[in-house]
C-alpha cells in the first residue's frame, strides 16, 4: 500500500497537534490542582487567623485604634491579604488594616456570614476599599 507523502505529512501534523493538546491539558490540570491546594491552605490558615483575632481584647472591646494597629501589622506581614476588616452586625467596618472603612451590608458574602454558623467563602469580588479583585473569607456570624 502506497500513501502519498502529502497524506503522511498531514497525518503527522495532526498527530503532533493532538499530542501537544494532550500535553497542554495535562499541564493545565496540574496547575489547577496546585492552585486548588494553595487556595485550601489559604482558607485554612485564614480560618485559624480569624479564630485567634476573635480572642484579642482589642477586637472584643471594640478598640478601633488598637485593632487597626494589629490588623495593619498582620497585613504587612502577610501580603497575601488585600485587607483585614472587622465589621459590626450592620455591616459597618469599625476596624481595618487599610484605614478606609465602609459598609458591607449590601454584599452577598456579608449576608452569608450573618446567616451561617460556619466559615464563609464569599467567592471572588471587586474590593470596595482595595479596588482589586479578591477572594472574601469570613468567620461565622453572631450566635
Amino acid at each position: 500500500m502506497v500513501i502519498p507523502s502529502v497524506g503522511v505529512t498531514h497525518w503527522q501534523a495532526w498527530e503532533a497537534r493532538r499530542n501537544a493538546e494532550k500535553a497542554l491539558q495535562e499541564e493545565l490540570l496540574r496547575v489547577a490542582q496546585g492552585v486548588a491546594v494553595q487556595q485550601a491552605e489559604v482558607v485554612s490558615s485564614t480560618r485559624s487567623l480569624f479564630s485567634a483575632l476573635a480572642l484579642l481584647p482589642e477586637i472584643q472591646e471594640h478598640d478601633p485604634i488598637g485593632c487597626q494597629k494589629i490588623l495593619s501589622r498582620l497585613k504587612e506581614a502577610n501580603p497575601i491579604y488585600a485587607n483585614l476588616v472587622v465589621l459590626d452586625p450592620n455591616g459597618e467596618a469599625w476596624c481595618g488594616a487599610v484605614p478606609e472603612l465602609g459598609n458591607y451590608a449590601d454584599r452577598d458574602w456579608f449576608k452569608a456570614v450573618l446567616e451561617t454558623k460556619g466559615f464563609v467563602f464569599g467567592g471572588y469580588v471587586f474590593g470596595k476599599v482595595t479596588r482589586r479583585p479578591l477572594m472574601v473569607l469570613g468567620p461565622s456570624g453572631p450566635r
